[in-house]
């Protein structure tokens, strides 16, 4: 065991000391990550990437009262957990300030990184369907939560008109005309308003030229349709198919984990973020752009799960759902878009991926935004 790890395990197991391997799945955002076993359960230690998650301790107490609320479900709907430190805490921060979490992985469950990997046509409408069946049981339980108890773990996250700036900022190259006024807002986004590798931006920004002018096009539609649903509830934030876990045995959905982004929103986000993953057969890293369509199968069949555990779904939410998710992946175009032309400091890019990663993601993005006007989506 690394000796940087020894008191972060003892904080979690006293004197005992498990087996220690690194984790074969890390995050994209939290790199640090290991695999824990002790008497027989399974653990994954992880540390919190503060340089992202400047508020650390809200990300936990967001956490834990989402955790709260989700334990009023039944035994087919579980939450994940945080394991607690010998002093009954929810996370250990070492003296260097890092902040370590142990969570206990639930045994006998599959993730997917997309519907390909669940099999057969059949087996992939199916799980689906369970993915929709996930989101309205999260959904449902936390519904006894006021978004006026949470403050923002990741300041100006699923901020369509701060995304627009931040494009518009990097663009222009001048800050000073889009940071926003919050002081907490700008200590918390400012980098994201600057470029970061001066080298190779004028190549970078003229292979965005077309794109620069239609943010301007979208921009006042996208920003109206989130006016309608405003953050009257707690969301998850983050509701990729991989963060599903379901029942190995029964493909039965049993949790939503990866808790870093609860927030005050509207379930509309959440819906659009699963939806805009889901649906994309060509999935986020399509080589061609001609192979980016919407399977309207599997968002219908994703609906049906939803709507059947989902009670009080209004008429206008309902017609809405089709709506979301096209704006939610214009949003996730200008977030990977920006990224490339300020140089790739939000989304790193590993030494084997394509220098023009970003771009092609945004443009991805952009594509899926057109696909899903024309997509007939809308309930039979």
């Amino acid at each position: 065991m690394a000796a940087h790890l020894l008191p972060v395990v003892e904080a979690f197991f006293g004197g005992e000391t498990p087996d220690v391997r690194p984790f074969d799945r890390p995050g994209n955002i939290n790199l640090d990550a290991f695999r824990l076993e002790f008497h027989g359960r399974e653990f994954l230690l992880q540390r919190l990437n503060t340089e992202v998650f400047r508020f650390p301790e809200r990300v936990f107490e967001n956490a834990v009262a989402w955790m709260q609320a989700q334990r009023q479900s039944d035994a087919d709907w579980q939450t994940m957990e945080f394991a607690l430190t010998v002093d009954g805490q929810p996370f250990f921060r070492s003296p260097s300030g890092d902040y370590w979490r142990l969570i206990p992985l639930l045994p006998a469950v599959v993730t997917y990184s997309s519907l390909a990997d669940a099999g057969e046509r059949s087996a992939q409408l199916e799980t689906a369907k369970q993915v929709g069946v996930g989101l309205a049981n999260a959904t449902r339980h936390a519904r006894s939560l006021r978004a006026a108890n949470f403050q923002p773990s990741l300041p100006g996250y699923r901020n369509t008109a701060g995304y627009l700036a931040q494009f518009k900022s990097v663009w222009t190259q001048e800050p000073e005309r889009y940071l926003p006024t919050d002081p907490e807002l700008r200590a918390s986004t400012e980098a994201s308003y600057h470029v970061h590798q001066p080298e190779g931006y004028a190549d970078r920004r003229a292979k965005l030229a077309s794109i620069a002018e239609l943010t301007d096009d979208i921009e006042e539609e996208v920003v109206a349709f989130w006016l309608e649903f405003p953050p009257v509830g707690v969301i998850h934030g983050d509701t990729k198919l991989e963060n599903f876990l379901f029942d190995q045995a029964t493909g039965r959905v049993r949790s939503l984990i990866d808790l870093d982004t609860v927030m005050a929103g509207h379930w509309l986000m959440d819906w659009a973020d699963l939806i805009r993953s889901l649906v994309n057969v060509a999935g986020e890293k399509a080589e061609t752009l001609e192979a980016v369509k919407i399977d309207a199968e599997v968002y219908r069949a994703a609906q049906a799960g939803f709507l059947a555990n989902l009670p009080e779904v209004s008429d206008v939410e309902v017609e809405a759902m089709a709506l979301a998710p096209r704006f939610l992946a214009f949003e996730q175009a200008l977030r990977f878009l920006t990224d490339y032309l300020r140089g790739d400091n939000y989304y790193r890019r590993s030494a084997s991926d394509a220098p023009d990663l970003n771009l092609q993601k945004g443009l991805v993005q952009l594509r899926l935004f057109k696909e899903f006007a024309n997509a007939a989506l809308r309930r039979e």
